[in-house]
């Protein structure tokens, strides 16, 4: 073990994901995503989920929160009418997350198009597979 550590300490092990759409957070909408969940039914072996990386996702105090702390602790962000939600977190992820007073804080989202239906209402969501933040804001104006 030791032996490959040494000749492998210059590489950085990241997780490496293929997606099959990269798209600025500003350009997702709802047809969008609503194109990609109506592939449910063809999904399966061969026909993968498509996974799709939305870049400069802002987060502000506004557009984040915490649901079912106790439970089954769950972030959301909340970003043009779209819901980027991540189950099975913890408090310290979700703190990790929290922009500071008046700040925001960018990430990068990899994640699956789903659609929800809650009372009647169909709307259009992520599920985060994973997530990387990119910089931080100390005042938004």
């Amino acid at each position: 073990m030791n032996y490959a550590n040494e000749q492998l300490k210059e590489f950085e092990f990241e997780h490496c994901y293929y997606v099959d759409f990269i798209i600025d957070a500003k350009d997702m909408n709802n047809d969008f995503l609503k194109n990609i969940a109506d592939l449910r039914f063809y999904w399966g072996k061969g026909f993968e989920e498509s996974l799709i990386a939305i870049e400069n996702l802002k987060i502000t105090s506004d557009n984040l929160i915490l649901m079912s702390p106790d439970k089954n602790p769950t972030w959301k962000i909340t970003h043009n009418n779209i819901s980027y939600i991540r189950f099975g977190t913890n408090q310290d992820e979700f703190q990790k997350l929290q922009p500071t007073k008046n700040g925001s804080k960018n990430i990068s989202i990899i994640g699956k198009a789903y659609q929800n239906i809650w009372n009647g209402n169909i709307s259009y969501q992520i599920i985060v597979e994973d997530y990387l933040l990119t910089e931080e804001k100390k005042y938004d104006f």
